[in-house]
C-alpha cells in the first residue's frame, strides 16, 4: 500500500513540476526584463546569402524571410517582413515598426519606429534567425536609413554594414554589384510577452491524492 501511495505521489509530482516547466518556460528569443503583456518585435539578419538581380517583389522577400525564420525554434509563430526596398515597396512601408525592436541576442536595437528609422541604432542587427552571430559584413537594403528607396539595381544595389550602428550605414554604406552574395534584414510582427500560468486543477488534485495516500498509510502504521 505504501509503495502504491508513493508511486501516486511521485507521478503527481512529476506531472506537477513538468507543467510548471512547460507553462513558465521563457522562449529563447525573448529579451530579459520584460513583463507579461509587454510587446516588442524581433529583427535578425538572414543566415542565408543571395545575389540580387534587382530588388523587386517585396512580398517575395517577406516569404523568404518567413521560410528562413521557420527553421528556428518558435519563430514560425510570427509573420516576418524584409527590411529592404523593392520596386513595389519601400522598406518603410514594407516593414512596419510598432514599438521596441530587439535582435535575436536579446539586445535592444531601437525603442520605437522613429529611432529605428534613424541614422543610429542602440545595438546592431547582427544576429541570425537562430540567435547566432552573423559572419557577413554587408546586407542588401536598397534603402536609406529612413526606409526610403535608394539604388535598387541592377547593376549597383545599396547595401548596409551589419555591425555598424551609426552614420546611417546600418542601412546605406554605398552600393555593391548585384552578383555579390549578401543576406538581408527581417523584422517580426508584434510579439506579446505571455502571462505566467498556474498549474491545471487536475494536476493539483493528483498531487493532493498522492500526499493524502502517504498520510493515510502513515496513520495506519502508527
Amino acid at each position: 500500500m505504501i509503495r502504491f501511495a508513493l508511486t501516486i505521489m511521485l507521478i503527481s509530482m512529476s506531472i506537477f513540476t513538468g507543467n510548471i516547466k512547460t507553462s513558465n518556460a521563457t522562449p529563447w528569443y525573448e529579451p530579459t526584463g520584460l513583463s507579461p503583456g509587454d510587446s516588442y518585435q524581433l529583427a535578425f539578419v538572414t543566415s542565408v546569402s543571395f545575389w540580387a538581380p534587382g530588388l523587386v517583389n517585396h512580398s517575395g522577400y517577406d516569404t523568404t524571410a518567413t521560410l528562413i525564420a521557420s527553421a528556428a525554434d518558435g519563430l514560425d509563430a510570427f509573420n516576418w517582413y524584409a527590411i529592404l526596398s523593392t520596386s513595389d515597396s519601400t522598406a518603410l512601408n514594407g516593414a512596419t515598426i510598432n514599438g521596441p525592436v530587439y535582435n535575436t541576442h536579446g539586445k535592444l536595437v531601437s525603442n520605437d519606429a522613429s529611432e529605428f528609422w534613424s541614422a543610429t541604432h542602440i545595438n546592431p542587427i547582427n544576429w541570425t534567425e537562430k540567435g547566432l552571430l552573423s559572419h557577413d559584413e554587408r546586407v542588401w537594403t536598397g534603402s536609406n536609413f529612413d526606409g526610403s528607396a535608394d539604388s535598387l539595381g541592377p547593376p549597383e544595389i545599396t547595401s548596409g554594414l551589419i555591425n555598424t550602428t551609426s552614420s546611417g550605414q546600418w542601412m546605406n554604406a554605398g552600393t555593391v554589384f548585384f552578383t555579390t552574395y549578401q543576406p538581408f534584414y527581417a523584422v517580426s510582427s508584434v510579439i506579446v510577452v505571455a502571462a505566467a500560468t498556474v498549474p491545471e486543477p487536475t494536476t493539483i488534485v493528483l498531487f493532493g491524492v498522492g500526499l493524502l495516500g502517504v498520510a493515510g498509510v502513515s496513520r495506519r502504521k502508527n
